[in-house]
């Protein structure tokens, strides 16, 4: 079928649109109310990889505060030092962060952007083997992506430092076979549902044990495993963990 022409009108502060023998009004806001996009800012920006923002993004952005009780944690924070740019999301219980490398980079970039915005360019992209340039300036961010231009607000304030966060050593380090260690926890956590996700890990020599007890039943399985450190017994939320591990493409983890 042949597609009616449409025909648009701003009529006393209301846009009319008229097809076929049809005509409808919306309620328009006054144009001086908009934002204007800022066209010439280079001072700092920095181009990468459209894939590698995107892989950044995905590997992040997950682990931002979803609510309100502290705004700065609501974005990621970007940082490019030497060639390399640095994403960082945590929430407060929970802490993610990716490097990639950069193409070039002008002027200082630190920023914090929300991570809303950060999925938004993303959804823009569509060619992994083509760059993406971001410029940040004034309190703002702008991608432009073939015909669009996209911009959005920085957050304000002093992030979170999270080199103290990431401990030095641990005390215990096992590898696993991501996908058969991904599958034990998520049938765990459905029987953790009723107990706020609770799923514990006794982690030994050879293997970890994932047990989760709940009035919907228990789940009590065994992944092969090497371990490098102590034994050791302990119970974290799934959701986070199964978050992570869906974050990540890796066969070993």
């Amino acid at each position: 079928e042949e597609e009616d022409d449409l025909e648009l009108f701003l009529d006393d502060g209301r846009l009319k649109i008229t097809y076929s023998s049809s005509e409808g009004f919306i309620q328009a806001l006054p144009t001086e109310d908009f934002p204007v996009i800022p066209k010439e800012l280079k001072e700092n920006s920095f181009t990468m990889s459209q894939k590698d923002f995107k892989t950044m993004v995905a590997k992040t952005a997950f682990c931002c505060l979803q609510d309100d009780s502290r705004p700065i944690l609501k974005g990621c924070l970007l940082e490019v030092v030497e060639g390399e740019i640095t994403c960082v999301a945590l929430d407060g219980f929970r802490l993610a962060m990716c490097k990639k490398p950069v193409q070039e980079v002008y002027g200082r970039v630190k920023a914090i952007v929300p991570s809303r915005a950060l999925n938004e360019i993303v959804r823009l992209l569509d060619k992994d083997e083509e760059s993406l340039t971001v410029i940040i300036q004034d309190r703002n961010l702008m991608v432009e992506v073939e015909n669009t231009i996209l911009t959005a607000r920085l957050l304000e304030g002093e992030y979170i430092d999270y080199r103290q966060i990431i401990p030095a050593t641990f005390l215990t380090e096992f590898k696993a076979n991501k996908l058969i260690f991904e599958n034990a926890v998520e049938r765990a956590a459905v029987v953790a549902r009723v107990t706020k996700n609770l799923v514990k890990f006794d982690i030994k020599e050879n293997y970890v044990n994932i047990t989760a007890t709940s009035e919907m039943g228990n789940v009590n399985e065994n992944v092969l495993i090497n371990l490098d450190g102590k034994d050791i017994v302990i119970a974290f939320n799934s959701k986070y963990v199964i978050d992570c591990l869906h974050a990540i493409e890796d066969d070993f983890v």
